[in-house]
């Protein structure tokens, strides 16, 4: 019976990576089936044998404990801090799922799981486009099932994959680059998420690099820049979003400031203004929300410039989790940048590819924070995470 539960623990986690780009709910149902078969297969000794030696694993759990731990100092009633912090459930996925995905074909699984979910959310996208299916409501139009920044950032990032998947599976590179070509159009003429055209233009540079080592980096820029100019001139998504930012930018300099990117430094400004009240510990897990409604109600602003996070994931982990928390994200992703550099060329861009859309979507997001992106961002890893170099056992060694 346990090994039956594990090996039912291991499909759910690869259910859970077909969910990540399907409607919520999914997740959320697969999740929580994966964690009863997770505590009813026993093995735990073992499992946490593997959390122990995985370095990705280890860091993401430790994470995710300190968070917990911030607990005990917040301002906020208990049930919503605690609720703030299950938002950050993804981090403690990561440990679970390694503890039982330790295989590279179940790690494939996992991996094209989550191509096979995406798939289906394209597809959607598509027919609602041509006016096939209805809109399903969400931040943005004909962004799948979810709102259109995650949506973006999964574009960018299947579309720099696709590149590498073509270099693994030659006899299919057309049927990648196909997909590539599709995600491109969908992303830059159909989807309206600024944040997967940052994410996309970011990525550049990383493919020049992987060709040309660090010349390449400059080359890489230089081709982000020509593309952009070039996508908005025959894009007019891209003109749009970019006039608008534009003249977000503009009226924020008049003093207007009740505009989207207007708003959005105005969070980041208050949000620095709480760091500097305690930056080392943070006001605690779910202290962010009070201490920033009595900050801006203090200074008469109401509506939309209260907020319930910054848009910035840097700067809500450092409010709430002080320096430590911050300390241990950089770490996390630090350690699996540098250790992707180990592995063979598609694992190593690919994970490497993951960690730039992480790092440039939570500049102006909060990915770890956020359903969509955040599972996007967890089951990826450990997709990915067969190949990572683990320590050594002393028995091992």
């Amino acid at each position: 019976m346990r090994d039956r539960l594990d090996l039912a623990a291991k499909w759910l986690v690869v259910a859970i990576a077909f969910s990540v780009a399907l409607p919520a709910a999914w997740v959320g149902i697969t999740s929580a089936l994966f964690l009863i078969a997770w505590i009813a297969s026993g093995k735990y000794g073992e499992r946490w044998a593997r959390i122990r030696n995985h370095r990705i694993a280890a860091i993401s759990l430790l994470l995710f404990v300190w968070m917990g731990i911030t607990l005990v100092w917040n301002p906020a009633p208990w049930r919503p801090a605690a609720d703030d912090w299950w938002h950050y459930r993804k981090l403690l996925l990561i440990p679970l799922a390694i503890s039982v995905i330790d295989d590279p074909l179940w790690c494939k699984r996992v991996f094209f799981g989550f191509l096979a979910g995406f798939g289906v959310a394209l597809v959607v996208s598509f027919l609602r486009w041509f006016g096939v299916m209805h809109d399903m409501g969400g931040v943005g139009p004909y962004a799948g099932f979810g709102g259109h920044t995650g949506f973006s950032t999964m574009l960018a990032f299947v579309s720099f994959a696709c590149i590498w998947l073509a270099r693994e599976w030659p006899a299919q590179r057309w049927g990648w680059y196909a997909l590539g070509v599709i995600c491109v159009i969908n992303l830059f003429f159909i989807n309206t998420g600024r944040t997967g055209h940052f994410i996309f233009l970011a990525l550049v540079p990383l493919l020049a690099y992987s060709r040309f080592r660090f010349k390449g980096i400059v080359i890489g820029i230089i081709g982000a820049c020509l593309a952009a100019g070039a996508l908005y001139v025959v894009s007019p998504r891209v003109k749009e979003r970019t006039d608008h930012m534009i003249a977000d930018a503009q009226k924020f300099q008049k003093g207007e400031v009740k505009t989207n990117d207007g708003l959005r430094v105005g969070f980041w400004k208050h949000t620095i203004v709480l760091i500097k009240r305690h930056p080392v510990f943070g006001s605690g897990m779910g202290g962010f929300r009070p201490e920033y409604r009595e900050l801006a109600t203090s200074e008469g602003q109401s509506g939309d410039q209260i907020t319930p996070n910054p848009h910035n994931e840097y700067l809500l982990v450092w409010s709430q989790t002080g320096i430590i928390g911050l300390a241990v994200l950089i770490w996390l992703w630090a350690a699996q940048w540098r250790y992707a550099c180990t592995l063979g060329l598609k694992e190593r861009y690919l994970t490497h590819g993951l960690l730039v859309a992480m790092i440039v979507g939570d500049s102006f997001n909060s990915f770890m924070l956020d359903n969509l992106e955040g599972y996007f961002y967890a089951m990826l890893t450990v997709g990915l995470a067969y190949a990572w170099p683990r320590r050594e056992t002393p028995a091992a060694a």
